[in-house]
């Protein structure tokens, strides 16, 4: 296991550690102007409408000490992109991931980020007025998940953003547990974010390094409030039959 230190980050035992190596990602993401790419595509992803909250989904772990270096350091730019935007746009984010150390749990309350008990996303959106919406934030999760989050908003589809992993059809492992999320993607309005490495790797020749935390990341919205076509009985999910 590398140590982050070879990345030029530091080894996370405590918050303060934490921190820095989140502001180190920030100030790197600042220089790149890629924060403010992203947030002016949000903008336009938005439309009319006004962004209420931010749902990060899926980040894993970002500062287990025994989780492998590239998850960490991926989690780490992910939560510094999600923090930064809940900056930028002065909204409240919460983070939903269930394999959450408590370490890293605490650490995410004391900066006041949510993090609700485990969920499987099949509840829909609540608590939204006027032209409200939440971004979800879907980096790293499975796509049967994604569909989940997708048809429980199946009834007010402008209430939501999508942000994370293009899928076609064609990718989506089985039809039967990813209706909505193949419905949506047929006609969602699509934003590309660009794809950058923003250098945390000292060696591009070794398992996974040189790959970006952003890789295939898309923006993405629904232009109408009902997502045709797709039944009102819960998918199920497809972890629950293997």
């Amino acid at each position: 296991m590398r140590s982050l230190s070879t990345g030029g980050l530091v080894e996370m035992n405590n918050f303060a550690q934490i921190t820095d190596n989140l502001h180190k990602i920030q100030e790197k993401l600042q220089q790149e102007g890629f924060l403010d790419e992203v947030a002016q595509s949000v903008k336009d992803c938005l439309q009319t409408r006004k962004l209420k909250r931010i749902a990060l989904v899926g980040l894993g772990y970002f500062a287990f000490k025994f989780a492998m270096y590239y998850t960490k350091v991926t989690g780490l730019q992910q939560l510094a992109l999600t923090l930064a935007l809940g900056k930028h746009f002065k909204v409240a984010v919460s983070c939903h991931e269930p394999i959450l150390t408590q370490f890293e749990r605490e650490y995410l309350n004391s900066l006041g980020v949510a993090t609700p008990p485990v969920s499987d996303m099949s509840s829909p959106e609540e608590g939204l007025e006027g032209d409200e919406a939440t971004l979800f934030y879907m980096p790293r999760c499975c796509k049967d998940l994604v569909s989940m989050v997708i048809w429980a908003n199946r009834r007010q589809m402008r209430r939501m953003l999508l942000m994370g992993a293009r899928c076609s059809g064609q990718s989506w492992f089985t039809e039967n547990y990813c209706k909505a999320a193949i419905a949506y993607y047929e006609k969602a309005e699509i934003i590309p974010v660009r794809n950058i490495n923003l250098g945390f790797r000292k060696s591009a020749n070794q398992a996974n390094d040189g790959l970006s935390a952003f890789d295939e990341t898309v923006i993405s919205s629904y232009p109408a409030d009902v997502l045709p076509g797709v039944s009102d009985e819960k998918p199920k999910e497809f972890r629950d039959e293997i």
